[in-house]
């Protein structure tokens, strides 16, 4: 299986070891930091379930994006860089920062949006629709 990049090869120069410290200040090993097993190796493999790779719920000012959990049929499922905390918060675990960086993320469920991706799952009757937490944690990237 072909490796998606092997972070312990960028640290190994310059001679931090995965087990020890991560220069991140996270107070953890780089391994742990970074989800590699002890050779170096990710251990998040592709394709990868959103909720493997990003923190996921309401009421998150802390995220890193979110997503408009309900309202019209053509708003429900659009990202936004501002907080309600009645729409989803996503912000990418440490581990999976050298996977996916938040910004690609949100063009990425802009794009979903904009297809028509949450209107077909979205639930509800009349002009209130709703889409759940675990239906954002279901999408399936790489």
């Amino acid at each position: 299986m072909d490796k998606i990049l092997k972070l312990s090869d960028l640290y190994l120069k310059s001679s931090l070891n995965v087990d020890d410290e991560c220069p991140c200040e996270s107070g953890k090993s780089f391994k742990d930091c970074h989800g590699l097993d002890t050779n170096g190796d990710r251990k998040l493999q592709p394709p990868y379930k959103l909720n493997s790779l990003c923190e996921i719920k309401t009421n998150f000012e802390d995220a890193d994006f979110w997503i408009v959990r309900k309202g019209s049929e053509k708003k429900v499922g659009m990202p936004t860089k501002k907080y309600s905390d009645e729409y989803i918060g996503i912000k990418i675990k440490n581990e999976a920062k050298d996977i996916i960086i938040p910004e690609y993320l949100f063009y990425l469920i802009e794009y979903l949006h904009q297809r028509g991706y949450f209107e077909q799952i979205a639930k509800g009757t009349l002009k209130l629709k709703h889409i759940e937490i675990k239906d954002i944690k279901s999408i399936t990237i790489g």
